[in-house]
Protein backbone atom coordinates (compact mmCIF):
# COMPACT_ATOMS: atom_id res chain seq x y z
CA UNK A 1 0.00 0.00 0.00
CA UNK A 2 2.76 2.38 0.63
CA UNK A 3 3.82 2.00 -2.95
CA UNK A 4 0.74 2.90 -4.16
CA UNK A 5 0.95 6.11 -2.08
CA UNK A 6 3.81 6.93 -3.44
CA UNK A 7 3.13 6.20 -6.90
CA UNK A 8 0.07 8.05 -6.49
CA UNK A 9 1.87 11.16 -4.65
CA UNK A 10 4.48 11.47 -7.79
CA UNK A 11 1.82 10.75 -10.52
CA UNK A 12 -0.63 13.41 -9.01
CA UNK A 13 2.39 16.01 -8.58
CA UNK A 14 3.27 15.07 -12.17
CA UNK A 15 0.37 15.31 -13.22
CA UNK A 16 -0.16 18.97 -11.36
CA UNK A 17 2.89 20.36 -13.18
CA UNK A 18 2.29 19.36 -16.43
CA UNK A 19 -1.45 20.86 -16.24
CA UNK A 20 0.07 24.29 -15.00
CA UNK A 21 2.83 23.99 -17.95
CA UNK A 22 -0.21 23.58 -20.20
CA UNK A 23 -2.27 25.73 -18.62
CA UNK A 24 0.76 28.15 -18.68
CA UNK A 25 1.27 28.00 -22.66
CA UNK A 26 -2.60 28.12 -23.50
CA UNK A 27 -2.91 31.39 -21.80
CA UNK A 28 0.46 32.42 -23.72
CA UNK A 29 -1.64 31.79 -26.48
CA UNK A 30 -4.43 32.95 -26.08
CA UNK A 31 -2.16 36.74 -25.14
CA UNK A 32 -0.05 36.06 -28.16
CA UNK A 33 -3.38 35.72 -30.20
CA UNK A 34 -5.11 38.83 -28.90
CA UNK A 35 -1.85 41.23 -29.56
CA UNK A 36 -1.82 39.38 -32.85
CA UNK A 37 -5.28 40.29 -33.45
CA UNK A 38 -4.48 44.03 -32.40
CA UNK A 39 -1.29 44.19 -34.76
CA UNK A 40 -3.96 42.95 -37.66
CA UNK A 41 -6.61 45.81 -36.99
CA UNK A 42 -3.65 48.64 -36.35
CA UNK A 43 -2.42 47.68 -39.95
CA UNK A 44 -5.90 47.82 -41.12
CA UNK A 45 -6.63 51.12 -39.90
CA UNK A 46 -3.26 52.50 -41.50
CA UNK A 47 -4.24 50.81 -44.75
CA UNK A 48 -7.91 52.09 -44.75
CA UNK A 49 -6.56 55.87 -43.91
CA UNK A 50 -3.88 55.80 -46.63
CA UNK A 51 -6.40 54.49 -49.48
CA UNK A 52 -9.00 57.48 -48.22
CA UNK A 53 -6.20 59.30 -48.63
CA UNK A 54 -5.87 58.31 -52.21
CA UNK A 55 -9.35 58.13 -52.87
CA UNK A 56 -9.65 61.98 -51.90
CA UNK A 57 -6.54 62.96 -54.07
CA UNK A 58 -7.59 60.86 -57.10
CA UNK A 59 -11.28 62.35 -57.08
CA UNK A 60 -9.77 66.14 -56.27
CA UNK A 61 -7.05 65.54 -59.41
CA UNK A 62 -10.34 63.67 -61.89
CA UNK A 63 -12.16 66.88 -61.03
CA UNK A 64 -9.15 69.54 -61.53
CA UNK A 65 -8.72 67.27 -65.07
CA UNK A 66 -12.32 67.27 -66.15
CA UNK A 67 -12.50 70.86 -65.27
CA UNK A 68 -9.46 71.67 -66.88
CA UNK A 69 -10.10 69.87 -69.80
CA UNK A 70 -13.73 71.73 -70.31
CA UNK A 71 -11.96 75.54 -70.43
CA UNK A 72 -9.58 74.27 -73.00
CA UNK A 73 -11.98 73.06 -74.98
CA UNK A 74 -13.49 76.34 -74.75
CA UNK A 75 -10.54 78.08 -75.68
CA UNK A 76 -9.87 75.59 -78.68
CA UNK A 77 -13.65 76.42 -80.03
CA UNK A 78 -12.41 80.03 -79.20
CA UNK A 79 -9.22 80.18 -81.14
CA UNK A 80 -8.89 82.16 -83.59
CA UNK A 81 -6.84 80.31 -86.45
CA UNK A 82 -5.98 76.55 -86.27
CA UNK A 83 -2.45 77.10 -84.95
CA UNK A 84 -3.59 78.84 -82.28
CA UNK A 85 -6.08 76.11 -81.77
CA UNK A 86 -3.02 73.65 -82.06
CA UNK A 87 -1.16 76.20 -79.42
CA UNK A 88 -3.96 75.71 -77.14
CA UNK A 89 -3.92 72.06 -77.25
CA UNK A 90 -0.49 71.39 -77.21
CA UNK A 91 0.36 73.27 -74.33
CA UNK A 92 -3.01 71.53 -72.44
CA UNK A 93 -1.66 68.13 -73.43
CA UNK A 94 1.80 68.92 -71.79
CA UNK A 95 0.74 70.56 -68.47
CA UNK A 96 -1.86 67.47 -68.15
CA UNK A 97 0.68 65.07 -68.76
CA UNK A 98 3.30 67.16 -65.86
CA UNK A 99 0.35 67.55 -63.80
CA UNK A 100 -0.58 63.79 -64.12
CA UNK A 101 2.76 62.39 -63.48
CA UNK A 102 2.98 64.82 -60.09
CA UNK A 103 -0.18 62.96 -59.26
CA UNK A 104 1.21 59.63 -59.81
CA UNK A 105 4.36 60.22 -58.21
CA UNK A 106 1.90 61.54 -54.90
CA UNK A 107 -0.30 58.63 -55.17
CA UNK A 108 2.98 56.42 -55.40
CA UNK A 109 4.62 57.94 -51.94
CA UNK A 110 1.51 57.15 -49.99
CA UNK A 111 1.10 54.10 -51.02
CA UNK A 112 5.03 53.57 -49.79
CA UNK A 113 4.23 55.67 -46.57
CA UNK A 114 1.04 53.43 -45.82
CA UNK A 115 2.33 49.85 -47.01
CA UNK A 116 5.93 50.72 -44.15
CA UNK A 117 3.67 52.19 -41.70
CA UNK A 118 1.13 49.32 -41.83
CA UNK A 119 3.81 46.65 -41.88
CA UNK A 120 5.39 48.28 -38.76
CA UNK A 121 2.47 46.82 -36.06
CA UNK A 122 2.89 42.60 -37.48
CA UNK A 123 6.54 43.28 -38.10
CA UNK A 124 6.63 44.09 -34.22
CA UNK A 125 4.75 41.27 -33.27
CA UNK A 126 7.03 38.68 -35.45
CA UNK A 127 10.11 40.16 -33.97
CA UNK A 128 8.66 39.47 -30.45
CA UNK A 129 7.83 35.50 -31.58
CA UNK A 130 11.00 35.17 -33.02
CA UNK A 131 12.77 36.39 -29.96
CA UNK A 132 10.90 34.12 -27.46
CA UNK A 133 11.79 31.06 -30.00
CA UNK A 134 15.42 32.12 -29.63
CA UNK A 135 14.65 32.20 -25.69
CA UNK A 136 12.72 29.32 -25.57
CA UNK A 137 16.00 27.44 -27.34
Amino acid sequence: MENFEKVKKASTAAFKGNFEKISAAVNEAAVAGQANLEAAGASSEIIAKGLTEVGTLAGAYSKAAFENGVEVSKAVLAAKTPVEALEIQTNFAKTAFETWFAQANKIADIFTNTATEAAKPVTARANEFFAKLQTAQ
